[in-house]
């Protein structure tokens, strides 16, 4: 059997040169062009679909020089002819024997043709090659008839044939004719009666089994096929799998073959078959072979063999990748090239003479040269520095965010290209008429030209304005409180553009500020993606004591945190103004304070007249959708009947795929499996409770609050990128898994906080027990009409099965009822008698884990950043880092139940311990350290203190992140 498959295996190299040759059998060559490849599209840019695909983690771009240039996309494809399996762990002795005779037969009819083309084109060969070539031919004919006699007599042992093959032997006198070896036909009659109960049960396994195959570049899947139903021997496959890539550098291109048996049945993995990467030099109809094996072992059921160390599952497929322009490049081929590259150049650098070497040369003589030289240099290490990726985890995350920039925004042109109107282009005066003209001469005089672009009505700004931000501090709610009974005395720090603004001293939990002020912003400045709002304690700290001096106060002014919370300056720019509570991000435990069971939020005001790069929120619908012109028709019914009453809200049962076509939203809905995380919980509180702290983890695209989050994923592609484009996003990836435990949900869509946003109201045990959740911070309001809840623009709901538009007079969170039936209050899209709606999304998600070693990486390179950052900051004298208290930090961290007074019982006698255990979802090495940061321990004037730190992180799927982060400082006891 080794030796077959071996030979077998070998044939195969040769065999697609030639190009009548598909799925192991000669066709017409006009049909294998047809069938395999399909008309090239002169114009990508304009097609209606957009292959999806996520980034991989290869540095795309280098330099700041090269980020900043426009990329090509090249087109790329994969095409599949179709699978051949020479084991299944289900096979017996007469599928083994097929298999067999089939790859026997395919490798015969090979050397038959290298033979015929020799004697035909008279190719120089030695006699001996020829002889050995005519040799191998008669053995292979001999072994088919041996192998057809094996095979009848394994029929006739087992009363039964389970298989359709057929060989016809060469006659008698056509022995000597070595173009004849017979010929295979799949006309075998399955005939007699299985009779053993486990053979039976091995019959009806195998005829329930399904592949699939999914397809993988750079480590990313970028497609899948449809379940395919197992046909012994040879899976006809046919598919192009069509991509546009901007990179040539390929780290890997490989199929994964899974199986199931039946539609609910398990999933496994049989193996990866690694697809060789294109190449000038290939042939123009040629399939490669990617080989694939199962490396687990099964054992024998009924008469099946099973699987072993030298009987394994493996199979092949037949295919090639195919590449417009050019050719791949593996990342090995890049480093070697790059290294002869480099040694070219250095060896041109020796040639070259130098009197004297420029390394010894002080400067120019022209000093201004050299300062515009050195700030050239500057500029271009900081570039080389912001796109430096410090983990591979980093790596992988920056390539996701450029990916999901780059669909998106390739979708909004496309949409804006189609749907551009005319009077955005022209504006051009009606034909007068009576009423026009009359109108027209009492009216102001209209200066503007004619024939010149659209002007959108701009909203008022005063003079000197269009650079400061307003703030406002109103008041908090539930702020931690000490432990020692003394007073709390919090204020606030506002941060943004590397300017802060710091309220007054409050007193107690429930600080009441009434702080205004201003933050001007000089051209310079940074502007930064987020507003940052900081909470801490003021509090007196002892000093060191000299007893030889006298009346002096030994006590300074310091600060601790106590909670914090961001603001995306976009979203602020956008509405003007933002007047709203806003929930606050506590430590999880802060040594000396006690957190309050209840959330705690922060009442403020922000306002600006900073131009926005948004005139508005986007809410332009596309003109090409999926749906029928019923629905289309029922929507377009829905908002015009709507527009007159409530003129300023915005109905949108219809949302915009990453292909550029309008979807209605309610397709988006189905029960999808969780991460395994989640199946762990039992009560359906906690299952709500863990599912929107995961959510809550993913990333937005910076610029989301555009019109990217009107550009909806399935949830397939959200869980590969890992990115979202908005909050609406996350709540129809939190309410699929929700759905998936029964728990009936309906999403909110509307606006908060500048933002289009979509909250998700879930029913957990009867009607009267309803929950709003927060996607983007996981916080879940157990009142559905919290005061506290920011949700001020509630305009449309769906479910599953139908859109609901708010045709209340009020649309904030705490004035509307929730109560869908109600057709007075929420008017439904579609009625009853309409058809069900069929969903768009997979019926399985795939979480692929983080390698652990990644994970270490990062880890490690936190805590090594964290600590050099520590020794920049930090003023008084180098910090001294505590191991046996790190360790003990770990210990807490990993098992985050357990108090953490008594982990630190023992150092607590001979140590003064002040600790901060912060949880929050990790974005990049860089915003962790600030987090660290703004616990102020660094500033500790105290030389002798010590510090310790831990970090743990929890990967949840593709690289989302939660970092959980200790940091103390240990004072030594007099």
């Amino acid at each position: 059997m080794a030796s077959n498959c071996s030979a077998s295996l070998s044939a195969f190299r040769n065999v697609f040169s030639y190009s009548n040759i598909i799925c192991g059998e000669f066709l017409n060559r006009s049909a294998l062009s047809t069938q395999i490849f399909a008309p090239k599209r002169e114009f990508p840019e304009e097609s209606d679909q957009v292959f999806y695909g996520k980034a991989s983690s290869a540095p795309f771009i280098s330099s700041g020089a090269e980020k900043s240039a426009s990329r090509i996309y090249q087109q790329f494809d994969v095409f599949v002819d179709s699978i051949h399996f020479d084991h299944h762990n289900l096979w017996g002795p007469e599928e083994i024997t097929v298999s067999k005779i089939r790859n026997l037969y395919f490798e015969q009819m090979l050397k038959v043709h290298h033979m015929a083309q020799i004697e035909q084109h008279h190719l120089e060969i030695s006699p001996e090659e020829k002889s050995k070539l005519h040799e191998e031919i008669l053995k292979n004919r001999h072994q088919l008839e041996k192998l057809w006699q094996d095979l009848q007599e394994i029929r006739k042992n087992q009363q039964f044939s389970a298989t359709t093959l057929k060989y016809i032997p060469i006659l008698e006198e056509d022995q000597e004719d070595w173009m004849k070896f017979g010929k295979c036909e799949e006309n075998w009659p399955k005939a007699g009666r299985i009779q053993p109960k486990m053979e039976k049960d091995r019959i009806t396994r195998l005829n329930r089994i399904e592949i699939q195959l999914i397809l993988f570049f750079n480590e990313i899947e970028v497609a899948r096929t449809d379940w395919m139903s197992f046909k012994p021997f040879l899976i006809p496959v046919m598919r192009r799998f069509e991509m546009e890539i901007y990179s040539k550098i390929c780290n890997s291109l490989y199929f994964v073959v899974l199986e199931r048996s039946g539609k609910r049945g398990g999933i496994r993995e049989i193996g990866k078959a690694h697809i060789p990467l294109p190449n000038e030099n290939d042939l123009e109809i040629a399939l490669h072979e990617a080989v694939f094996e199962c490396e687990q072992i099964f054992k024998p059921i009924g008469e099946s063999l099973g699987t072993s160390t030298n009987l394994k599952e493996n199979g092949r497929i037949l295919c090639r990748a195919i590449m417009e322009n050019g050719e791949l490049k593996s990342s090995e081929e890049r480093k070697i090239s790059q290294i002869l590259q480099n040694s070219g150049k250095k060896g041109e650098k020796r040639q070259k003479f130098e009197l004297i070497p420029a390394e010894l040369l002080l400067g120019n003589l022209d000093f201004d040269e050299e300062l515009e030289e050195k700030k050239k240099l500057e500029e271009d290490d900081r570039l080389q520095k912001k796109y430096t990726q410090r983990s591979a985890i980093d790596a992988k995350r920056q390539a996701s965010i450029e990916f999901a920039e780059m669909m998106r925004r390739r979708v909004i042109n496309r949409r804006r290209q189609v749907e551009k109107k005319y009077e955005e282009l022209v504006r051009e005066q009606s034909i007068p008429t009576l009423s026009v003209a009359l109108g027209q001469l009492f009216a102001p005089a209209d200066e503007s030209r004619r024939l010149k672009p659209m002007r959108r009505e701009d909203r008022g700004r005063e003079e000197g304005w269009n650079n400061t931000i307003v703030i406002n501090i109103q008041s908090a709610t539930n702020l931690p409180i000490r432990t020692d009974s003394a007073t709390l005395q919090p204020f606030v720090l506002v941060i943004f553009g590397g300017k802060s603004v710091k309220t007054e001293v409050a007193i107690g939990r429930h600080p009441n500020w009434q702080f205004t002020s201003k933050i001007v912003l000089d051209e310079e400045d940074s502007r930064d993606e987020f507003i940052e709002v900081k909470i801490y304690d003021q509090i007196i700290e002892e000093l060191d004591r000299d007893d030889r001096l006298h009346n002096v106060i030994h006590e300074q002014l310091t600060s601790r945190l106590l909670a914090s919370t961001k603001i995306r300056f976009d979203s602020l720019t956008t509405v003007s103004k933002i007047n709203s509570p806003v929930k606050l991000w506590l430590p999880n435990y802060i040594s000396n304070y006690k957190m309050s069971a209840e959330p705690s939020f922060l009442k403020l005001l922000l306002s600006t007249q900073i131009a926005s790069k948004y005139n508005n929120l986007d809410y332009r619908q596309s003109q090409h959708s999926t749906e029928n012109a019923k629905i289309l028709e029922k929507c377009r019914e829905l908002q015009q009947s709507l527009r007159d009453q409530f003129p300023k809200r915005i109905y949108r049962p219809l949302v915009v795929d990453i292909h550029a076509k309008s979807v209605i939203c309610c397709r988006y809905l189905r029960p999808i499996n969780p991460p395994p995380i989640i199946m762990q919980e039992s009560s359906k509180l906690q299952i709500c409770q863990l599912s929107a702290n995961i959510i809550s983890t993913l990333p937005i695209i910076s610029n989301s609050n555009g019109s990217h989050s009107d550009i909806w994923s399935t949830v397939d592609q959200l869980t590969t990128i890992g990115i979202c484009g908005g909050i609406e996003e996350k709540s129809i990836l939190l309410a699929c898994w929700l759905m998936h435990f029964k728990i009936k949900i309906w999403i909110l869509l509307g606006e908060k906080l500048g933002e289009k946003c979509g909250f998700v109201v879930a029913e957990l045990e009867n009607s009267q027990q309803k929950i709003l959740i927060d996607p983007n911070d996981g916080f879940i309001f157990q009142n559905l009409h919290d005061s506290n809840c920011g949700f001020e623009k509630i305009w449309g709901a769906f479910d599953e099965k139908n859109y609901y538009a708010n045709c209340q007079e009020y649309d904030n969170i705490q004035q509307i009822s929730l109560n869908f039936t109600k057709t007075a209050n929420w008017k439904p899209l579609l009625g009853p008698s309409d058809e069900s709606l069929e969903t768009i999304q997979p019926s399985i998600a795939r979480y692929e884990k983080l390698s652990e070693d990644w994970i270490l990486e990062l880890r490690i390179g936190l805590e090594r950043e964290i600590k050099l950052k520590f020794d920049e900051s930090r003023t008084h004298s180098i910090p001294q880092w505590n191991l046996v208290a790190s360790r003990q930090l770990r210990e807490i961290l990993e098992n985050p139940r357990d108090p953490p007074e008594e982990k630190l019982a023992r150092l607590k006698d001979a140590y003064r311990i002040q600790l901060f255990i912060l949880d929050f979802a990790y974005l990049s090495i860089p915003d962790c350290i600030s987090q660290v940061l703004a616990t102020n321990l660094h500033l500790s004037p105290d030389k002798n203190a010590q510090f310790a730190l831990s970090v743990n992180l929890l990967d949840y799927f593709s690289h989302i992140l939660r970092a959980h982060i200790a940091i103390a400082i240990l004072k030594p006891k007099k």
